[in-house]
């Protein structure tokens, strides 16, 4: 299925398309891309939905859009990828016109993939817009407290993408998938500042307004605790949690008051939901490699601030 959409087997041709794509997908399929704003409905149900919404606008804005993932974790029933795409920047985006010179940009991306039998059911889908409008000169959020490296693979020999599931130990994914679990319960659920589950010398891949964190110092200081500051009475729903041998993903949400600052935006105490997906490389019972993307539009959006119309301001200048 990921081959023909990098392939992008008959893209723009809806019969083509479907008769490829069918066989991948139940019926009732569902696709939930990250907030975009007016440009198209999300979730998405069934292949049609999908085509004439994420799928069209996507492949119009940013032709050609190679991916290369390099995580891919599964059990028989769930998978994970974590992924960037590299493509021009051609048309709108979320109403938001590239820069003159239709910039490269590389898109930083993730899925989540429950299957129904044979065939996927659900694919949550997040990108990092913000990160991609400021790889073209919209900067959207102010300058982030640490500097980007980007999205990178994991530092390690374990397959492209990672792991390589034939050389992977079932004692390496319970374990993993204990840690991960409990660095997720306590850093987000229990809104623990400790970081305890990861290595002193981990690097953290995090979203636009944040930074990559070297240390679990710079996790702490500069994601966990403005987080945890700037949002009460936070309850977590957990979508999906995925291991296998040291490599991890989850797909969830933090629902909260906005009580205090965060990225900028000066408290709302409005309730926002706010979307994440993760991934994690464990080692010794420590993470020591991590990734995350945020749904920051879907976030602003319940605060009330359109980050799309920040955008088009910015493209306007």
């Amino acid at each position: 299925m990921d081959t023909n959409i990098n392939f992008h087997t008959a893209w723009d041709n809806w019969d083509a398309w479907s008769a490829e794509m069918a066989p991948y997908w139940s019926e009732d399929m569902v696709y939930d891309f990250g907030f975009v704003g007016d440009w198209f409905a999300s979730p998405m149900q069934g292949l049609r939905s999908w085509f004439d919404g994420e799928h069209m606008h996507y492949n119009v804005a940013l032709p050609d859009c190679q991916f290369t993932d390099f995580i891919r974790a599964a059990t028989d029933q769930q998978c994970t990828s974590a992924s960037y795409g590299i493509a021009r920047w051609e048309a709108p985006f979320a109403g938001v016109p590239p820069p003159a010179g239709k910039p490269w940009v590389r898109v930083r991306d993730l899925d989540f993939y429950q299957m129904d039998g044979d065939r996927i059911k659900t694919n949550w889908c997040i990108i990092d817009v913000v990160d991609m409008f400021q790889q073209a000169g919209y900067q959207l959020l102010p300058p982030a407290p640490m500097a980007t490296d980007g999205y990178l693979p994991p530092n390690a020999m374990d397959g492209a993408p990672a792991p390589l599931s034939a050389a992977v130990d079932p004692r390496d994914t319970r374990a993993s998938e204990r840690v991960w679990r409990a660095a997720l319960h306590e850093d987000y659920a229990l809104r623990q500042d400790e970081a305890r589950w990861w290595a002193e010398d981990v690097v953290w891949y995090g979203p636009a307004g944040v930074g990559t964190a070297h240390s679990r110092e710079e996790y702490r200081k500069h994601f966990l605790e403005p987080l945890h500051a700037a949002f009460s009475d936070l309850t977590m729903r957990m979508d999906m949690v995925v291991c296998e041998g040291k490599y991890c993903g989850a797909h969830f949400y933090l629902h909260g008051r906005h009580t205090g600052t965060w990225l900028g935006e000066a408290a709302t105490y409005r309730h926002v939901p706010i979307r994440f997906g993760a991934h994690a490389r464990i080692e010794g019972g420590r993470i020591v490699q991590g990734w995350l993307i945020i749904d920051i539009p879907r976030a602003f959006h319940a605060m009330g601030i359109d980050l799309f119309a920040r955008a088009r301001l910015l493209a306007a200048k």
